[in-house]
């Protein structure tokens, strides 16, 4: 994603207290296995530590373990995009929605979380948030290194779908 906008003449320059990846910038904010309500926590002193313009979001699938959680989860979603929203008004939030999944717990689950997330984002934007949806369908059984992650077609498709 960021050779492309890099590419049009918006270098890219990334921030978190993570490194991974095998990008040359793999700084982010990415926490495998993480709820929701996890990031949220984190999320304060990250926006308050860099500054931000850009914030993506793909975030709920570790909040999809049964029916009873698929609720609580989407509730649990519009916290830190209201909460970004607020901390960082000048910032675009890109939030995405969950690529295809395996995992049979997971995966039966996604498109009402999905579909969710498309009114959370567009409860936003009446709001006058600066926020987009990401839509992640583009991605197959065959993009996935397990059953919940991508591989590097699965990310390049993802990258894709961010920048389009």
């Amino acid at each position: 994603m960021s050779n492309r906008l890099a590419a049009d003449g918006h270098p890219l320059g990334s921030v978190g207290t993570v490194r991974n990846g095998s990008m040359p910038d793999p700084d982010n904010e990415s926490h495998s296995g993480y709820r929701v309500d996890q990031i949220a926590a984190l999320a304060d002193a990250s926006l308050t530590r860099y500054r931000h313009n850009v914030v993506t979001l793909h975030i709920g699938t570790n909040d999809l373990p049964g029916a009873s959680e698929v609720d609580s989860a989407v509730a649990r979603l519009r916290s830190p995009v209201n909460q970004i929203t607020a901390d960082v008004s000048d910032a675009t939030v890109l939030v995405a929605s969950l690529v295809v999944s395996t995992s049979s717990s997971e995966e039966r689950f996604q498109g009402t979380y999905n579909q969710a997330t498309r009114h959370i984002v567009s409860d936003a934007q009446a709001a006058g948030k600066s926020v987009a949806f990401v839509d992640m369908s583009s991605l197959a059984t065959a993009d996935l290194a397990d059953p919940l992650h991508p591989n590097d077609s699965g990310h390049q498709k993802m990258a894709d779908a961010t920048t389009s």
